[in-house]
């Protein structure tokens, strides 16, 4: 049996202040953060299996098993990209924010 818990903050990226081509990456200070304090992705894996042999004599046995497994995602996060007009109007440095939850 294994069992996983894993509880993390998402990794928002970087966020490059001009166009895809120019390398404009803002320098985030160590103490400041993206996301929202609430930005959390917590994740719970389960893992199982069980095997029992029986002999029957004469050269025959009877061998049964079973496993499963389960897997539960919880993620609730802020994401922070660039204007979809940024390439027209030239506004890389302003962002829209969104915020989800799976």
């Amino acid at each position: 049996m294994d069992y996983l818990h894993d509880s993390r903050t998402p990794d928002q990226g970087t966020v490059n202040l001009s166009a895809d081509s120019v390398n404009n990456i803002y320098e985030m200070p160590h103490d400041k953060f993206l996301g929202f304090s609430t930005d959390r992705q917590i994740s719970n894996a389960l893992s199982y299996m069980a095997h029992a042999t029986r002999d029957l004599g004469d050269g025959y046995s009877v061998r049964v098993a079973y496993a499963g497994s389960g897997l539960d995602i919880k993620s609730v996060r802020a994401h922070v990209s660039q204007l979809g007009n940024a390439t027209s109007t030239g506004d890389y440095n302003l962002r829209s924010r969104r915020y989800s939850g799976s």
